[in-house]
């Protein structure tokens, strides 16, 4: 009898653990039997060895104790730093394992535990534990379950990137390359657009400095392809080294970042109205982060505003319907902006555009005037376009590039493991507190820009009922 057809004997009465794999044909294809008393895990020196990121010689037992009615189980780290987790929670005790309970050893080895004795002394049906199944345990801990907008192939993919960022990041401790990558959501708004899904991105994060990058998804999973051989070479302990350029844990000191988005609201102009306000700047997560000073502004064809006298208001959009529409928008300066910014600009894209519209740079977030001004001109005036004035809003995007700190690293004395090990810790003991959104309401602002653009409406019939008594 060959070693594979005893092990798949020994399977229907032994405790063991088997692989779960994406491709479910290789799921089950290594089984570890499990022998009384302990059973050590890791890469070296063990009764079973795995391999792969974050994996330690030693890493984790499992004691077997036979014992009525069906044995005890329970598996502990062996190390502090050993990656543990059950059943999608991190293990930082000594835990009781039970039929189909899914272990992950590190940040790729993923098992499940089977006791053929505890589902027939418990009678037990339960379906067979799935990668997919397993993954999203790990996600829910992570924060992001909350995906009901995604079809199953989309969700295939967030499970697939959950786990492509475990590993960049394990590869990150054990070279020690300072930085650490998670998945951020990032809303239409976010990416310029006006309506569509939040895409999955991925933020690299640099602990030295404290500066962050937010790459697409195939950017991050092209980069990870490049770690995992920079990767290879270190374990071999060749020269792993590469120059910033061509390191794939690195980014330009030069490269451009999304900073925050405006929301402007154009109904003012659908009753031919100027509208001078100050924009909140939010990032991606929603979070305000500076102000922009806006002027939407009506004027005639050669760009001259509208005096008191020449007020062409309307108590009715339609009535601007198949006339000439002139305006300017005049953003006139950004403050508030973290100082760790510089070389911003705004840019913008109107609804008849192909190319988007963009301001010129300012050095730094104390240099706050812009100036920017353009335009515009609908001749005739379209129903699609009166649409567009009454219902949407423009959506204005800072972008610039990062400096570091001045004092340099914020780290200096802690190696990439112990930095992220000390952001734990202080997640673990800070007070929870609500979630951020990840997207812009954009109903909610347009419903503020209504209540705006009604009190301007009103006092403009005042003035001009006033107007009319004064004549009287």
């Amino acid at each position: 009898m060959s070693g594979l057809t005893e092990i798949n004997a020994a399977k229907t009465s032994t405790p063991h653990l088997y692989n779960l794999n994406m491709d479910a044909q290789l799921s089950g294809i290594v089984c570890h039997l499990l022998h009384p008393g302990e059973n050590k895990i890791g890469h070296k020196d063990c009764d079973i060895i795995l391999q792969g990121p974050s994996l330690l010689e030693q890493h984790a037992k499992i004691t077997f104790t036979e014992q009525e009615p069906f044995g005890s189980f329970l598996i502990e780290k062996l190390h502090p730093d050993a990656r543990l987790l059950l059943n999608g929670d991190p293990e930082t005790e000594v835990a009781e394992l039970h039929h189909y309970d899914r272990i992950m050893f590190g940040t790729t080895q993923l098992y499940v535990f089977v006791n053929p004795n505890e589902k027939k002394v418990l009678q037990q049906d339960i379906p067979a534990p799935t990668h997919e199944m397993a993954q999203m345990e790990i996600a829910a801990h992570a924060g992001l379950e909350d995906r009901g907008d995604l079809d199953q192939n989309s969700q295939q993919g967030l499970i697939e990137l959950i786990q492509a960022v475990e590993e960049a990041n394990s590869m990150s401790e054990e070279m020690d390359r300072r930085v650490k990558f998670d998945i951020v959501m990032l809303s239409p708004q976010a990416r310029g657009l006006t309506a569509g899904q939040t895409e999955d991105h991925v933020r690299m994060r640099n602990l030295d400095s404290g500066l962050e990058w937010i790459w697409p998804r195939q950017k991050f999973l092209n980069r990870k392809f490049a770690m995992q051989e920079m990767f290879e070479d270190f374990k071999e302990g060749e020269n792993w080294q590469l120059p910033d350029e061509q390191d794939p844990f690195t980014e330009t000191p030069d490269a451009e970042v999304y900073i925050g988005t405006s929301n402007l609201s154009l109904e003012s102009l659908a009753y031919h109205m100027a509208l001078e306000i100050a924009l909140n700047i939010t990032d991606y997560r929603d979070r305000k982060i500076g102000v922009l000073n806006v002027t939407l502004l009506p004027c005639n064809e050669n760009g001259s505003p509208y005096t008191v006298e020449q007020d062409k208001f309307v108590d009715d959009p339609a009535d601007l319907l198949n006339q000439d529409l002139h305006f300017t928008l005049k953003i006139a300066s950004i403050s508030g902006l973290p100082p760790q910014y510089a070389d911003m600009y705004v840019q913008y894209t109107m609804f008849f555009e192909n190319e988007s519209n963009r301001s010129a740079v300012i050095s730094d977030t104390s240099a706050s005037e812009l100036n920017f001004s353009k335009q515009f001109s609908f001749m005739p005036l379209t129903k699609e376009v009166l649409e567009y004035l009454s219902t949407g809003a423009l959506l204005l995007q800072v972008w610039g590039k990062q400096r570091p700190p001045k004092d340099g690293s914020l780290h200096k004395s802690k190696n990439t493991k112990q930095m992220i090990k000390s952001e734990l810790m202080v997640l673990a003991s800070a007070a929870p507190n609500e979630p951020i959104k990840k997207t812009v309401d954009i109903a909610k602002v347009t419903s503020q820009m209504k209540m705006h653009v009604t009190e301007k409406k009103l006092a403009r019939l005042e003035e001009k009922n006033g107007t009319v008594q004064k004549d009287d």
